[in-house]
């Protein structure tokens, strides 16, 4: 059985993003992504901020997009941004 697609639309690599990877200079910009941990249970949501390398770190009860979202949006709504 081949696995099922995860996304509707292939995803941009970096390099096709509008802006260089290497390039930190300006502030303000995020990067997301999620830590798993053993058998899939816990997970961490981090946020990175391009520039400063500040690190935030949301703790995620169920491992879902649903429940990131969530978290996203509680963090941002609790400090007025990322």
């Amino acid at each position: 059985m081949r696995a099922q697609r995860r996304f509707a639309q292939p995803m941009l690599s970096l390099h096709e993003r509008g802006l260089d990877p290497v390039d930190r200079s300006v502030a303000g910009l995020w990067e997301g992504d999620l830590i798993v941990g053993p058998h899939n249970r816990p997970a961490i949501g981090t946020l990175v901020e391009r520039q400063t390398r500040y690190v935030k770190l949301l703790h995620l009860s169920e491992h879902n997009l649903i429940e990131l979202h969530a978290a996203l949006v509680r963090h941002c709504e609790s400090c007025g941004g990322p």
